[in-house]
């Protein structure tokens, strides 16, 4: 019997194994590094962080197959990532390719602002004027099948809109014009004309409340407000904006329509978490993008904002009175 043998286990990723030589009938023992497979790959994946889990994929695609085990820096999309929000449902919004261009806010006939609650009432009196006993009245110029299929429609767009998570994929991937006041349009401005100012600004950022998840959003101050703190108070809202936007539509749109890994075909719950950070990745990218967009635009309006120049100017003059 050998007078030392291994008394423990230094990690599941080490193996204890004999080596070539044996001398004497006893072999030495070697330590060799392997590769987590299986349950255990996607163990791993699991304690990666957004940094390590962005640069592995880069590895991937050049065809590196070992995980890195050190986070990029500040630039990986996890640091990057201000204001944007992780999580959130996971799934992807499935039209059938006759409702892909409908407004299912018509089919329901409601308004785009319209609450769950009203929506609820409103699909109440839809329902009766679908009845059998009521459908022919009230589509004469429609066959019973049609009538039917139609209906089909109604339940569908019902079942988007009064949930909360589908109902804001569907918001999302409606037309939206994402153009902001230019630099050159700013600086066109007249000079301390406040009233310009709020015209050039107010209706864009008006526009772009729609995504805070904090409501009700607080509208450009007009050039009636002259209290410089409720100024204030709107930029630091706005240069702290949340948004619920979704970007799948887009993604697929843009990229293709596999774009994104369809999570209920995964076959495990490994797969599946495999395919959600998959998807994590794409979708951060284009929430960086978006972010982006609304400090442009936030930044944009405080440095042309007249009432905030003003103001700087004053502290400035205040801060070096008699220095001069």
């Amino acid at each position: 019997m050998p007078s030392e043998v291994p008394n423990n286990m230094q990690s599941l990723a080490e193996l204890t194994v004999a080596s070539d030589k044996v001398v004497g009938g006893l072999s030495d023992f070697t330590k060799v590094k392997v590769e987590a497979n299986g349950r255990g790959f996607f163990e791993a994946y699991e304690k990666l962080d957004d940094g390590e889990y962005s640069e592995h994929m880069s590895e991937l695609a050049k065809g590196d197959e070992t995980p890195s085990s050190t986070a990029t820096g500040d630039n990986s999309p996890g640091k990057m990532r201000q204001g944007a929000k992780k999580g959130g449902v996971t799934g992807i919004l499935k039209l059938d390719e006759n409702m892909k261009d409908l407004d299912l806010y018509e089919l329901m006939e409601v308004s785009e602002e319209a609450t769950k609650a009203e929506i609820m009432e409103d699909y109440k009196k839809i329902q009766i004027k679908y009845h059998p006993d009521k459908a022919a009245y009230n589509f004469p110029d429609m066959t019973e099948k049609e009538v039917n299929d139609q209906f089909v429609m109604v339940q569908t767009a019902y079942e988007i809109l009064t949930d909360t998570q589908k109902r804001n994929k569907y918001d999302s991937s409606r037309p939206f014009d994402d153009a902001i006041p230019s630099e050159k349009d700013a600086q066109a401005l007249p000079e301390g004309d406040v009233a310009a100012f709020h015209k050039l600004f107010a209706s864009t950022i008006h526009r772009n409340g729609k995504w805070s998840i904090r409501q009700p959003f607080p509208e450009l101050p007009d050039e009636t407000e002259t209290d410089i703190k409720v100024v204030q108070n709107f930029f630091k809202f706005w240069t702290n904006f949340d948004s619920w936007r979704d970007f799948d539509v887009m993604i697929q749109k843009e990229d293709g329509e596999d774009a994104l890994d369809d999570v209920d075909k995964a076959d495990s719950r490994e797969e599946r978490r495999y395919m959600e950070r998959k998807n994590e990745l794409k979708r951060r990218k284009r929430r960086d993008a978006e972010f982006k967009r609304i400090l442009t635009l936030v930044e944009r309006a405080e440095k042309y904002d007249p009432r905030i120049i003003q103001y700087k100017e004053e502290q400035f003059n205040k801060k070096n009175a008699g220095k001069l």
